[in-house]
């Protein structure tokens, strides 16, 4: 909410990526892209770590530096293992569904 992004202040869990699902708004097309394949979460699909989820990623990184600005240090840590995790996330997501 500091930074401009959200209009009130949402929980950890709000802004975590467990995978994109039909019910989270995505500007990358992933939703989509999950309800074509089958698939429950991009975490799933056989093809990730395709160049749609990089750009995701990329651009999810280039907001950390306003972050750091504007947040206290235990605000940025919050949001940081919430929101700027999103690739380690998913890959855990990942080794998890391996097991």
């Amino acid at each position: 909410m500091r930074i401009g992004y959200r209009d009130h202040v949402v929980a950890n869990q709000e802004i975590s990526c467990t995978g994109c699902k039909p019910e989270n708004w995505c500007r990358y097309r992933v939703v989509k892209c999950c309800e074509d394949l089958g698939i429950s979460t991009c975490a799933g699909c056989p093809d990730y770590l395709c160049e749609n989820m990089k750009k995701c990623f990329e651009v999810t990184r280039s907001f950390e530096p306003k972050c750091r600005e504007a947040c206290t240090e235990q605000e940025f840590e919050q949001i940081n293992k919430a929101f700027f995790e999103k690739e380690k996330n998913l890959s855990e997501l990942r080794t998890e569904g391996d097991r």
